[in-house]
């Protein structure tokens, strides 16, 4: 390298003389600025529980000891409503059984839990929603995906638009414990906000 060479080399900025690393600063800049807009807080706790008193630094948890709590977590139990992501979630019903007919039977030491829920898009706009938004957190801290047994009913997956309900079970296969079991929702997996449902 000559004289001519170093001296137009240090003319050149920083970000021309280290393209990769430039490239893969402005990618993670662009993922840091999707993260913050993506994040903004846009669930909204509509059951009829009151206000709990916490503070904005302290939260106050309905299920004491819950494993896995987080800070954007809407505690509900059956019959309660609360809404994320325009839709407003209530569960009906929750059933235990060891077979959902004489072909589906739970193995042994489990049970299916089949859950009777309701959507309601309260949003000005279309939401999807799915079977697979919602999981289960056993007592042993366990989180499983929806079974996929065939049950009468069955919630399926689709869009509602402004004002559109939609009803249907959602199945899990559990083990038979004592303890406390969580229903989840979360039906945006690029946010931290979740609907949890004490079942047991």
């Amino acid at each position: 390298m000559n004289d001519q060479d170093e001296v137009k080399l240090a003319k050149k900025s920083w970000f021309a003389r280290h393209k990769v690393l430039t490239v893969v600063l402005v990618i993670m800049g662009g993922i840091v600025v999707l993260g913050v807009l993506g994040g903004g807080g846009s669930s909204t706790d509509t059951d009829n529980r009151g206000d709990s008193g916490a503070t904005p630094t302290t939260r106050q948890y309905r299920f004491m000891g819950r494993v896995d709590a987080q800070p954007k977590d809407i505690e509900i139990v059956v019959g309660e409503n609360a809404t994320l992501e325009g839709l407003k979630l209530t569960v009906n019903d929750i059933t235990r059984t060891s077979a959902v007919s004489e072909f589906e039977k739970a193995e042994s030491g489990k049970e299916f839990v089949i859950v009777d829920v309701s959507l309601e898009n309260v949003s000005d706009k279309t939401e999807q929603y799915s079977y697979f938004d919602f999981r289960i957190q056993t007592a042993a801290g366990q989180v499983l995906d929806t079974s996929l047994v065939l049950v009468d009913g069955r919630l399926g997956s689709g869009d509602l638009v402004a004002g559109g309900k939609v009803a249907g079970k959602v199945t899990f296969e559990v083990p038979k414990e004592e303890g406390h079991q969580y229903l989840i929702y979360k039906p945006n997996a690029w946010k931290a906000d979740r609907i949890i449902v004490q079942v047991q």
